[in-house]
C-alpha cells in the first residue's frame, strides 16, 4: 500500500471516530468531548490524536507495549499483559 493510500484510509478512520464519538458521547460522559477535535494553533493534530500517542509512548517507555511492533499496531508485552491482569 502506498503512503498516500495509507494516509487516505487514516483520514477516513478519523471521520469515523469522530461520528460514532458525536453520536454517543454527552457532555459529562465518557468519551469524546468536542474539544478533543480541535487542532491547536501550534499543532498539526488533533487533541485527542496527541493524547493517545503520548499514552502510547508512556506504555512503551513502562515496558507496557513493545517499542518495535509496525507502526499503527500497539503490541502489548508480556509485562503489560500481566500488569493488564492485576488490575483488571
Amino acid at each position: 500500500m502506498k503512503k498516500s493510500e495509507v494516509n487516505a484510509a487514516f483520514e477516513i478512520l478519523l471521520e469515523e471516530i469522530e461520528l460514532v464519538f458525536d453520536m454517543t458521547s454527552k457532555e459529562g460522559e465518557a468519551g469524546f468531548k468536542s474539544q478533543d477535535f480541535h487542532i491547536p494553533s501550534n499543532s498539526k493534530q488533533r487533541r485527542w490524536e496527541n493524547t493517545a500517542q503520548w499514552a502510547r509512548n508512556t506504555m512503551v517507555n513502562e515496558g507496557l507495549l513493545s517499542a518495535d511492533s509496525p507502526r499503527g499496531i500497539w503490541e502489548i508485552t508480556k509485562k503489560g499483559r500481566d500488569f493488564y491482569n492485576q488490575n483488571k
